[in-house]
Protein backbone atom coordinates (compact mmCIF):
# COMPACT_ATOMS: atom_id res chain seq x y z
CA UNK A 1 0.00 0.00 0.00
CA UNK A 2 2.90 2.29 0.61
CA UNK A 3 3.85 1.97 -3.45
CA UNK A 4 0.44 3.26 -3.89
CA UNK A 5 0.76 5.91 -1.60
CA UNK A 6 3.93 6.97 -2.70
CA UNK A 7 2.67 7.53 -6.47
CA UNK A 8 -0.22 9.40 -5.49
CA UNK A 9 1.69 11.58 -3.44
CA UNK A 10 4.21 12.58 -6.63
CA UNK A 11 1.44 12.93 -9.09
CA UNK A 12 -0.17 15.50 -6.61
CA UNK A 13 3.10 17.40 -5.95
CA UNK A 14 3.48 17.34 -9.55
CA UNK A 15 0.39 18.85 -10.48
CA UNK A 16 0.66 21.42 -7.98
CA UNK A 17 3.56 22.23 -8.88
CA UNK A 18 2.97 22.41 -12.68
CA UNK A 19 0.00 25.09 -11.33
CA UNK A 20 2.23 26.66 -9.74
CA UNK A 21 4.38 27.28 -12.78
CA UNK A 22 1.49 27.92 -15.04
CA UNK A 23 0.26 30.72 -12.65
CA UNK A 24 3.97 32.51 -12.31
CA UNK A 25 4.82 32.18 -16.12
CA UNK A 26 3.79 34.93 -18.68
CA UNK A 27 1.73 34.49 -21.53
CA UNK A 28 3.19 33.44 -24.79
CA UNK A 29 4.84 30.66 -26.57
CA UNK A 30 7.21 29.32 -23.51
CA UNK A 31 4.55 29.11 -21.43
CA UNK A 32 2.10 26.75 -23.79
CA UNK A 33 5.59 24.84 -24.31
CA UNK A 34 6.12 24.51 -19.96
CA UNK A 35 2.37 23.69 -19.63
CA UNK A 36 2.62 20.98 -22.50
CA UNK A 37 5.90 19.24 -20.60
CA UNK A 38 4.34 19.37 -17.55
CA UNK A 39 1.15 17.39 -18.54
CA UNK A 40 3.31 15.23 -20.52
CA UNK A 41 5.20 14.57 -16.92
CA UNK A 42 2.24 14.01 -15.43
CA UNK A 43 1.04 11.55 -18.10
CA UNK A 44 4.13 9.77 -17.77
CA UNK A 45 3.74 9.59 -13.66
CA UNK A 46 0.53 8.03 -13.61
CA UNK A 47 1.43 5.90 -16.75
CA UNK A 48 4.94 4.91 -14.78
CA UNK A 49 3.90 2.59 -12.16
CA UNK A 50 2.13 0.22 -14.69
CA UNK A 51 4.99 -0.12 -16.94
CA UNK A 52 7.38 -0.73 -13.51
CA UNK A 53 6.05 -4.07 -12.82
CA UNK A 54 3.91 -6.47 -10.80
CA UNK A 55 4.45 -5.33 -7.64
CA UNK A 56 2.65 -2.14 -7.71
CA UNK A 57 -0.12 -4.16 -9.23
CA UNK A 58 -0.54 -6.48 -6.61
CA UNK A 59 -0.56 -3.51 -4.32
CA UNK A 60 -3.20 -1.64 -6.11
CA UNK A 61 -5.44 -4.64 -7.21
CA UNK A 62 -5.52 -6.90 -4.12
CA UNK A 63 -5.22 -4.95 -0.93
CA UNK A 64 -7.56 -6.20 1.54
CA UNK A 65 -9.22 -3.60 3.04
CA UNK A 66 -11.22 -4.69 5.45
CA UNK A 67 -8.10 -6.21 7.21
CA UNK A 68 -8.06 -7.15 10.28
CA UNK A 69 -5.53 -4.74 10.99
CA UNK A 70 -7.45 -1.39 9.65
CA UNK A 71 -10.68 -2.61 10.88
CA UNK A 72 -13.15 0.73 10.39
CA UNK A 73 -16.16 -1.53 11.82
CA UNK A 74 -17.44 -1.89 8.62
CA UNK A 75 -15.87 -5.62 8.34
CA UNK A 76 -17.65 -6.20 11.70
CA UNK A 77 -21.05 -4.98 10.61
CA UNK A 78 -20.84 -6.90 7.73
CA UNK A 79 -20.16 -9.78 9.41
CA UNK A 80 -22.77 -9.60 11.72
CA UNK A 81 -25.49 -9.09 9.11
CA UNK A 82 -23.37 -12.34 7.47
CA UNK A 83 -24.43 -14.32 11.08
CA UNK A 84 -27.71 -13.29 11.24
CA UNK A 85 -28.58 -14.14 7.60
CA UNK A 86 -27.19 -18.04 8.31
CA UNK A 87 -29.12 -17.90 11.56
CA UNK A 88 -32.30 -16.87 10.01
CA UNK A 89 -31.78 -19.60 7.30
CA UNK A 90 -31.06 -22.06 9.52
CA UNK A 91 -33.73 -21.28 12.33
CA UNK A 92 -36.61 -21.57 9.30
CA UNK A 93 -34.58 -24.91 7.85
CA UNK A 94 -34.22 -26.52 12.02
CA UNK A 95 -38.43 -25.41 12.50
CA UNK A 96 -38.96 -27.28 9.13
CA UNK A 97 -37.26 -30.47 11.33
CA UNK A 98 -38.89 -30.06 14.14
CA UNK A 99 -42.66 -29.52 12.49
CA UNK A 100 -42.16 -32.72 11.12
CA UNK A 101 -42.20 -34.08 14.83
CA UNK A 102 -44.74 -31.67 16.24
CA UNK A 103 -42.36 -30.58 17.98
CA UNK A 104 -41.82 -26.79 19.03
CA UNK A 105 -38.54 -24.99 19.92
CA UNK A 106 -38.77 -23.23 22.85
CA UNK A 107 -35.21 -21.49 21.70
CA UNK A 108 -32.70 -21.65 18.96
CA UNK A 109 -29.04 -20.99 19.48
CA UNK A 110 -25.47 -20.87 17.74
CA UNK A 111 -22.43 -21.14 18.85
CA UNK A 112 -21.01 -19.76 15.57
CA UNK A 113 -18.47 -17.30 13.95
CA UNK A 114 -16.52 -15.75 10.62
CA UNK A 115 -13.11 -17.64 10.28
CA UNK A 116 -10.04 -15.56 9.08
CA UNK A 117 -11.33 -15.81 5.43
CA UNK A 118 -14.15 -14.21 5.78
CA UNK A 119 -16.11 -17.71 6.14
CA UNK A 120 -18.88 -18.40 8.28
CA UNK A 121 -18.24 -21.87 10.46
CA UNK A 122 -21.30 -22.98 12.49
CA UNK A 123 -19.89 -25.01 15.45
CA UNK A 124 -22.89 -26.23 17.23
CA UNK A 125 -26.91 -25.50 17.56
CA UNK A 126 -28.27 -25.72 20.68
CA UNK A 127 -31.92 -26.43 20.45
CA UNK A 128 -34.26 -26.05 23.69
CA UNK A 129 -37.42 -27.92 23.68
CA UNK A 130 -39.93 -28.57 26.80
CA UNK A 131 -39.13 -32.00 28.38
CA UNK A 132 -42.75 -33.58 26.74
CA UNK A 133 -40.29 -34.05 23.58
CA UNK A 134 -37.83 -36.58 25.25
CA UNK A 135 -38.76 -39.15 23.15
CA UNK A 136 -37.76 -37.60 19.84
CA UNK A 137 -34.33 -35.38 21.19
CA UNK A 138 -31.86 -38.06 19.50
CA UNK A 139 -34.28 -38.28 16.08
CA UNK A 140 -33.91 -34.30 16.22
CA UNK A 141 -30.55 -34.79 16.82
CA UNK A 142 -29.84 -36.57 13.75
CA UNK A 143 -32.20 -34.92 11.60
CA UNK A 144 -30.41 -32.47 11.86
CA UNK A 145 -26.71 -33.95 11.59
CA UNK A 146 -28.23 -35.25 8.64
CA UNK A 147 -29.69 -32.44 6.47
CA UNK A 148 -27.79 -29.60 7.82
CA UNK A 149 -24.43 -31.37 8.83
CA UNK A 150 -24.69 -29.31 11.75
CA UNK A 151 -23.92 -30.49 15.38
CA UNK A 152 -26.62 -30.01 17.68
CA UNK A 153 -27.78 -30.35 21.07
CA UNK A 154 -31.27 -31.08 22.16
CA UNK A 155 -31.66 -29.82 25.75
CA UNK A 156 -35.05 -30.30 27.19
CA UNK A 157 -36.48 -29.25 30.50
CA UNK A 158 -36.56 -25.45 31.51
CA UNK A 159 -33.26 -24.52 31.59
CA UNK A 160 -33.02 -22.46 29.34
CA UNK A 161 -29.85 -19.81 29.99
Amino acid sequence: METVKEWALGITLLSFAGGIMSILLPKGNTAKTVKSIISVLIILSCAAPFAKGQKFKQELFTENYFSAEGDTGISRTINRQKLGFVEEKLVKEINKILNKYSADAVKISFDDNIDSEGGIVINQVKIYLDEKYQHIASKIHDDILSILGIESEVILSGDYN
